[in-house]
């Protein structure tokens, strides 16, 4: 065989490593997380929580992942990457707008080898999940609002169809703004 050895003047460019924004919903109980989430956090050679009273800390201690209380920067992220590392930040159910934002730039910029981004669900919201958010609501206003604590619905019969009838002519008007406010009354 004629297989030549790689020439070693010849530099590559080193391992820039990877970022991996991991999110996991509230509306899933903590430590249910896709078996990809799992084994990129146990392969990670760091894993970071931006939150100390995350809900999935005590789930991913015990299955024996260290974690690391820190709010990085996204200069410092990704220094932590370099020589092919892969950190795993594990986000709020809002994201981190900051870090991503800070993230983008540094991408944009052409100036930074840059590592590997990815966004990695850990749990999905099941079907009919959001509308749960919806019962809280309802339920804070009928607790904290002294107006619809109380009223029953067969006093507030009389508000539906009046509100109703703004509710149409909203609709009518093509205003969004009332039409949400009218929404949210009826």
């Amino acid at each position: 065989m004629n297989a030549e050895a790689p020439d070693a003047s010849v530099e590559t460019p080193a391992d820039p490593g990877r970022i991996v924004l991991l999110t996991a919903s509230h509306r899933v109980a903590p430590g249910l997380l896709s078996w990809p989430a799992w084994q990129t956090l146990h392969a990670a050679d760091r894993v970071l929580v931006t939150d100390p009273d995350h809900p999935q800390l005590p789930y991913l201690r015990e299955a024996g992942v260290r974690v690391e209380h820190s709010v990085p920067s996204a200069d410092e992220l990704v220094a932590d990457c370099t020589g092919g590392r892969t950190v795993v930040v594990l986000v709020g159910g809002e994201g981190d707008s900051r870090l991503t934002d800070g993230l983008a730039r540094l991408g944009g910029s052409g100036r930074v080898a840059m590592p590997d981004l990815e966004l990695l669900p850990g749990s999905y919201d099941l079907p009919g999940a959001r509308l749960l958010d919806l019962v809280q609501v309802m339920d804070r206003i009928r607790r904290s609002c002294p107006w619809t604590s109380q009223k029953t619905h067969r006093g507030l019969a009389k508000y539906a169809i009046e509100e109703a009838y703004e509710l149409v002519e909203a609709i009518e008007d093509g205003d969004r703004d009332e039409l949400r406010e009218e929404l949210g009354d009826v």
